[in-house]
């Protein structure tokens, strides 16, 4: 399993340019690298305009079996789930990352760009403490 917060744009989205959206998202891995996976949860958390600051955190409750999400200071999102979890997580992957793709136009040429400051950023037990006080 593998969750995420981010901020994205879709291709297709009808928001003004300089709006994007804070979304949560949690995947199953359907292969053993985990390249390829399902979505077993999807949750719109709001819109963001471009240049807006925000503070978005993810934490795995392994005791509760679910993860929780959370933008600034509005409510924590919960997704519990009923999948075994007694392995060790698989790759130790955790990260900050920016990633963009265009269209594939055929008619147009098509552009994408992103710049993002990361700052303050905790993992593990401290970001646990610090989100909870």
């Amino acid at each position: 399993m593998w969750a995420l917060i981010g901020i994205v744009r879709g291709s297709d989205t009808t928001a003004p340019t300089d709006v994007l959206s804070v979304v949560s998202r949690v995947g199953r891995c359907t292969n053993a690298d985990c390249k390829e996976s399902t979505w077993l949860h999807s949750r719109y958390l709001g819109p963001i305009k471009r240049g807006e600051m925000a503070t978005l955190r993810v934490q795995w409750d392994q005791d509760n079996h679910r993860f929780i999400f959370q933008r600034d200071d509005d409510p924590e999102i919960f997704f519990p789930y009923t999948l075994a979890d007694t392995a060790p997580p698989w790759g130790h992957r955790k990260g900050l990352r920016i990633g963009y793709s265009a269209a594939n136009c055929t008619t147009s040429r098509s552009e994408a760009f992103m710049e993002t400051l990361f700052g303050n950023v905790f993992v593990n037990e401290s970001a646990a403490r610090v989100a909870g006080q």
